[in-house]
């Protein structure tokens, strides 16, 4: 099981929090989209992340891991955010610490964490709004970046391939 979750700030609460706590108890996985970590400690500590940095405006997002941009869908590196910035603020970079790896980040240095793994590998927090990306193509494949991307993150939460 892969839970998704991307709300709004009042979208996030205690029962949400709650709720992925126990996805995870159970070793079931989950993906969270949001921007506004640092005022909710329940879902930062259910996902086991520190956020570092609020961030005021959407970025571009550089792969780290392997996979996260690759399998089972091919996605541009980095991937890159052109148009209109939806909202004001635009999520988070994280304090990558031991039971944290960054799969992503907003700088070609590899420096700044956006997108984390953690709680053993069984949650997936995205900092940052999905809403700011849904109508990119980056690559102009067809299809677009947010669905390759919770593809690709899906995949690596199940252990899925692209043979599988």
């Amino acid at each position: 099981d892969v839970a998704i979750f991307s709300s709004p700030t009042d979208g996030y609460t205690s029962d949400i929090s709650e709720a992925i706590t126990h996805q995870i108890a159970e070793a079931r996985a989950v993906i969270v989209s949001h921007w506004d970590f640092h005022s909710n400690s329940e879902l930062t500590n259910a996902l086991q992340v520190t956020p570092l940095e609020e961030l005021t405006r959407p970025h571009s997002i550089y792969g780290l891991h392997p996979d996260l941009l690759s399998s089972p869908n091919p996605m541009a590196d980095p991937w890159i955010h052109e148009g209109v910035e939806l909202w004001e603020q635009d999520g988070v970079t994280w304090v990558v610490t031991e039971g944290t790896q960054s799969l992503a980040t907003i700088d070609s240095e590899g420096s700044d964490s956006h997108i984390a793994w953690s709680a053993d590998q069984m949650a997936i927090a995205n900092g940052f709004l999905f809403d700011n990306f849904k109508d990119h193509d980056t690559d102009a494949d067809g299809i677009k970046d947010l669905s390759e991307l919770v593809g690709n993150q899906v995949a690596l939460l199940t252990g899925c391939t692209e043979a599988d």
